[in-house]
């Protein structure tokens, strides 16, 4: 085994090995903590096995030998617990769970600090590998013997294919690989000396190669190598690509495509089927490496052939029943292609989005013009009835011929212009119905590209209640809801700062030994949920807790204590006012500092993020019940939602996010101290300006008994 990684300089290798390992320390992590619960679920340790299995084979791939031996000691434990010589007790799963920790720093080490990194955590990883020794030959009390030996990894198994996580991750490479090998053939026919070309299609070759060993495909790894050969050699200047050799070397970017493409079930059959035409294959490269003449397939007649020199037939691998034929250079139908997945840069959805938005406030300007020409119908009806009622006045015996003509005239066009207008009204209404629906759905499509499953950001949070509790004495389980709530990308990474803070604000202050449990009348096991669901147009995440609450005559005395208010103040704070203070800086309820907690920076992190990202947080508690934190945030932050105001005849938006709500306040209501006016809802004094104050604009009168109040603000300052 060699001592350093494969070809850390071809970017795709390490980033594929990277790729994999992030799934399968997924998969481990929840299986490892799921089995804690309940050791003898074969589903798990299959999946454990599994996952373990493919880690080893993807640093196998890469060459990384602490990361095969690591692995391979974790599919020894899986293996030992499916035939039941070994019960995974809980000092199994601690020394698991850190091996899980080493994979995790040593896929995240850059390339060129590998071989640096690995030869400085040299006496880390035999600590580690003798923890997991010692645990073996001491077994904690649930289990029942020590699995088999650690012995050195053994080569390389024989594709199985049912790990099927593994050939998708081929399938993915080779489609992209394939697209730069074919667009570079062509563009090389044209230049055959370019070697900005040569150097692309010899690093895509190589990837290929890399990622069909990885799953064990021989026919991909042979064809993939020879075509590097092809690449390098020209690269030397000791061959150069003929159209002829173009046409054989595309012909093998389909056959890579076509093996990729097959399923895990027919994979096996279709080599079989195709063992003679791979072979032909690999001569027809083997000549071009050795820059033997070689016809173009399909194109000399044979009555032209030399009678001395053999040419390879066209080459037409077959597929096995049920599988899709291989396409060869001339007949590629682009139809037939899955493109499922395509790659947009984020300023690109940006940049949708906002053309998304315009075009849905462009939509709603029909509706105006729509109200505007119901008015001017109903001025057409009321023309219609004045010269009625008119004609009933005027008209009889003694209105002479030419005025009773014009009457009628009159009648007959206001009626004619009624029936036109009805028309184009109606035509209008559904025009403006169809675009805004057309608009809304647009924005919503655009919107939904944004989002990713609540998933995607929590996969880590099982893991460290679960360590975390454990260090602090404390049984406590996580139970996470919504999981498939659609967040936005930009949300999802900015919010697992403040998930991580209240979640391990709720293990060290909110929940309460098992002991104190017991003696409260409590399960003695906690539990925490973390919850994200879609309310009122907003995202709503919580973490609550069923632990002691928030003892908030403690809470009382500890802000006077900081002198940030007065002792004859602080009587007078309600609850919300009091938990408030919590989200100050330096804030702590803990008189000692440990590693968890006591330096008052946790909640005013959360806060401070809740800030940047246009949201508010919001706490509530009861004695002895549990504490429950409540964020409301954007769905997005591409698009601010916001409600729409007049002021001075002009159109404001007010962001949703910072208000709080709007109301009907009567002029009696308004109250004044020290020049300043304010007024009084849900028990709290809030000031009162005018907008026209606020924008800088003409004062207007207020000639009203009854003002429209917007109140906003955040958690400390509010007013309307």
């Amino acid at each position: 085994m060699a001592n350093g990684p494969k070809d850390f300089g071809s970017f795709s290798m390490l980033d594929l090995f990277r790729i994999e390992a992030e799934a399968q320390m997924r998969v481990l992590d929840a299986g490892l903590l799921n089995l804690e619960q309940n050791a003898g679920d074969a589903d798990q340790l299959e999946q454990l096995m599994r996952a373990a299995h493919s880690l080893k084979g993807a640093a196998r791939m890469v060459d990384l030998d602490s990361g095969v031996r690591i692995a391979h000691c974790l599919e020894d434990y899986f293996v030992a617990a499916q035939q039941g010589t070994l019960r995974l007790g809980a000092d199994h799963i601690d020394v698991l769970l850190k091996a899980v920790d080493y994979l995790k720093k040593l896929s995240a080490t850059a390339a060129s600090e590998m071989s640096a990194w690995q030869a400085a955590t040299q006496d880390q990883l035999n600590t580690l590998l003798e923890a997991l020794t010692q645990v073996q030959q001491s077994p904690s009390t649930d289990s029942v013997a020590a699995p088999r030996a650690i012995a050195t990894p053994p080569a390389a198994a024989p594709f199985d294919p049912a790990a099927a996580s593994m050939l998708e991750l081929f399938r993915n490479e080779v489609e992209g690989q394939a697209a730069v090998l074919t667009q570079d053939l062509l563009e090389l026919e044209q230049n055959p000396q370019a070697m900005d070309r040569l150097e692309r299609l010899m690093r895509a070759a190589h990837s290929i190669k890399g990622a069909a060993r990885m799953v064990n495909i021989d026919g991909g790894v042979k064809i993939a190598h020879a075509m590097e050969d092809c690449f390098v050699a020209a690269q030397t200047g000791a061959i150069i690509l003929h159209p002829e050799s173009i046409d054989r070397l595309l012909l093998g970017v389909d056959t890579l495509t076509q093996i990729a493409q097959s399923s895990a079930q027919s994979h096996s059959a279709w080599l079989q089927a195709n063992h003679a035409t791979l072979e032909t294959l690999l001569e027809a490269f083997a000549a071009i490496k050795g820059n033997r003449s070689l016809a173009a397939p399909a194109v000399v007649p044979a009555a032209q052939r030399p009678t001395d020199t053999p040419v390879p037939e066209p080459l037409t691998p077959v597929a096995p029943p049920g599988a899709a034929p291989i396409p060869t250079p001339a007949t590629v139908d682009k139809s037939s292609v899955k493109d499922n997945v395509v790659r947009v840069s984020a300023d690109s959805l940006n940049r949708l989005m906002g053309l998304s938005g315009e075009a849905l406030v462009g939509a709603r300007w029909l509706r105006p013009y729509a109200e505007s020409l119901l008015q001017v119908k109903r001025r057409q009806t009321e023309l219609i009835t004045v010269l009625d009622h008119l004609w009933d006045i005027v008209g009889g015996p003694n209105l002479n011929e030419y005025a009773a003509s014009l009457f009628k005239d009159a009648r007959r066009k206001a009626s004619a212009c009624r029936l036109v207008l009805s028309d184009r009204l109606t035509d209008l209404e559904e025009y403006d119905r169809r675009t805004s629906n057309l608009s809304s759905r647009l924005n919503r499509e655009v919107i939904a590209s944004r989002m990713r499953p609540f998933a995607d950001g929590v996969h880590g949070f099982q893991r460290m209640v679960r360590d975390l509790a454990r260090q602090l004495g404390k049984d406590v389980r996580l139970e996470i809801r919504g999981l498939n709530t659609q967040v936005d990308r930009d949300i999802l990474e900015k919010i697992e700062a403040p998930l991580n803070h209240l979640l391990r604000n709720a293990l060290d202050h909110g929940v309460d030994s098992p002991e104190q449990r017991r003696a409260a009348g409590k399960p003695a096991q906690a539990t925490i949920v973390l919850e994200a669901l879609h309310t009122s147009g907003m995202l709503s995440i919580s973490v609550s807790d069923d632990g002691r609450g928030v003892d908030l005559d403690t809470l009382r005395e500890k802000i006077i204590q900081k002198g940030l208010v007065t002792a004859d103040t602080a009587p007078q704070l309600s609850d919300t006012e009091l938990l408030e203070f919590l989200f100050l800086p330096s804030f702590s309820t803990r008189d000692q500092v440990t590693e968890t907690s006591g330096r008052g920076v946790g909640l005013d992190v959360v806060h401070s993020v809740m800030q940047e990202m246009r949201g508010v947080i919001r706490t509530t508690t009861q004695m002895g019940k549990g504490t429950r934190f409540q964020m409301q945030l954007p769905l997005t932050l591409s698009v601010i939602r916001a409600l729409l105001v007049e002021i001075a005849g002009e159109v404001y938006a007010f962001p949703l996010a910072r208000i709080d709500h709007t109301l009907k306040l009567d002029k009696a209501a308004i109250e004044l101290v020290e020049s300043r006016q304010y007024f009084t809802a849900n028990g709290q004094h809030i000031s009162i300006v005018t907008a026209n104050q606020v924008l800088e604009l003409d004062d207007a009168p207020h000639n009203n008994e009854v003002l429209s109040v917007i109140v906003i603000g955040d958690r400390n300052h509010r007013f309307g």
